[in-house]
């Protein structure tokens, strides 16, 4: 397994990230981390020995240093208590001012009253094999279709 550090040495790679050179990552990664609450020496552990939430808070700082325009987010609170989730979304939304981010989940751990939230139900079509996903904030008579197997 390799090291924490070196999942941010390749974000010099991506000309969205605004990092010219490997090392660069990891000083523009370190306060993140540590604003994360992660360890300082985080960056120099193996990735296979961290826990679900360091996991989680080491993905959502290489998704800011991405600085990309639209983010989409699964479940990113699962593995964090409420105040790790509050905070990461906090750092979030003030490093990525310009970007939309879309976020998924189950729960209402990134449930912030900045953020717009819109609640997709599940309407059963005669189709078994698709759904109809409706959002009743944004419009009542037209829901769209999403295709696809339920469940799935």
């Amino acid at each position: 397994a390799g090291l924490v550090g070196g999942t941010f040495r390749v974000l010099a790679r991506f000309r969205h990230s605004g990092i010219s050179a490997p090392d660069d990552a990891l000083s523009v990664a370190g306060p993140l981390l540590e604003e994360m609450d992660l360890p300082p020496d985080v960056l120099t552990q193996p990735s296979a020995t961290l826990s679900g939430g360091e996991m989680t808070r080491v993905a959502l700082v290489r998704v800011i240093l991405l600085r990309r325009p639209l983010i989409l987010l699964d479940e990113p609170g699962a593995a964090l208590d409420r105040e790790r989730s509050r905070s990461a979304a906090a750092i979030l939304r003030r490093e990525l001012p310009e970007s939309t981010v879309l976020i998924v989940g189950h729960d209402d751990r990134w449930d912030i009253p900045e953020i717009r939230s819109v609640e997709v139900g599940r309407r059963p079509t005669r189709s078994s094999s698709s759904y109809t996903a409706c959002l009743p904030s944004l419009s009542r008579s037209r829901p769209f279709t999403v295709s696809g197997e339920a469940g799935k």
